[in-house]
């Protein structure tokens, strides 16, 4: 029997697992533009489920149809998935990036662009796991509205008119949140925000014709929180290393109120806390 030194053994078998570590991943490739459309069916409500493991995702409002998208990406594995159905006229939308064993190679590029209708009562959720998330739904008729981030900033305006809209929540590991509500909100609204680490600008600046129930909590970041001068605003504020600095308020029983408080029939009820960082309270200009 021939023996094969050890030595020379070593060559061979690392060649080997650098050829298995290779077959086993994905590759960058051409760059590729897909347009895809879902007709509404006669949906009169959808729930809406985009998630995606890399990338950026912008999404919108003012598609012709349920949905509108461009998905732009240059892993042939990442092609999007879209699937559309449900009974009667409840439908669920889903949009989903694959998942790939192992890492990619190369330079990658995983954009989304969604439209989406303006009409169709609407709960959107939406998952970034890497990536950066912009949302511009002032002209959606939201009913529910959650967004959740591994790593990446996010940046939502969820302004215009509201009358549906009874849920926000936000959910951030690693990433700067920026959140808009200058709109109009004629539903009871509950809101909850969690962030690990990262900074928040939440302005809550509309016209509120119904309560505001919300929570924010930050472990490491600054949370600006802009409110409301006409609405009744009630805000208990708590930072375990960093300032609570709120002008234009003053302290009742513990808690921050405006001068609307106990005056108006509406009242934004929150509890602030950041385990450090600064918490800042202002009223709207």
């Amino acid at each position: 029997m021939i023996r094969i030194p050890r030595s020379s053994l070593r060559p061979v078998l690392a060649a080997v697992i650098v050829l298995a570590f290779v077959a086993g991943c994905a590759r960058a490739g051409e760059l590729v533009t897909e347009r895809r459309s879902v007709e509404t069916e006669g949906a009169e409500s959808v729930s809406a489920d985009l998630s995606m493991s890399t990338g950026n995702m912008v999404v919108g409002g003012g598609a012709e149809n349920l949905m509108d998208a461009t998905f732009t990406y240059n892993v042939p594995e990442w092609e999007p998935e879209v699937d559309y159905g449900g009974f009667g006229a409840e439908k669920e939308l889903s949009v989903e990036q694959p998942d790939v064993t192992g890492p990619v190679l190369g330079g990658v590029r995983n954009d989304w662009e969604i439209l989406l209708n303006d009409e169709v009562p609407l709960d959107l959720s939406a998952f970034n796991s890497s990536g950066d998330e912009e949302f511009d739904l002032g002209s959606l008729s939201l009913a529910s509205f959650s967004v959740e981030a591994s790593s990446g900033d996010i940046e939502a305006d969820l302004g215009g008119e509201k009358p549906l809209l009874e849920e926000v929540e936000v959910d951030s590991s690693s990433g700067d949140v920026g959140m808009e509500m200058r709109g109009e909100y004629s539903s009871p609204v509950g809101l909850s925000v969690d962030l690990s680490s990262g900074d928040l600008e939440l302005d809550l600046g509309g016209r509120w014709e119904e309560d505001l129930d919300g929570e924010v909590n930050l472990s490491s970041g600054t949370a600006t929180v802009t409110l409301p001068r006409e609405a009744g605003v009630y805000v208990e504020a708590e930072t375990s290393s960093g300032d609570v600095n709120a002008d234009g308020f003053r302290l009742e029983d513990g808690a921050y109120v405006n001068d609307a408080y106990e005056e108006s029939e509406v009242t934004l009820t929150l509890s602030v806390e950041s385990s450090s960082g600064d918490v800042n309270l202002q009223l709207a200009g």
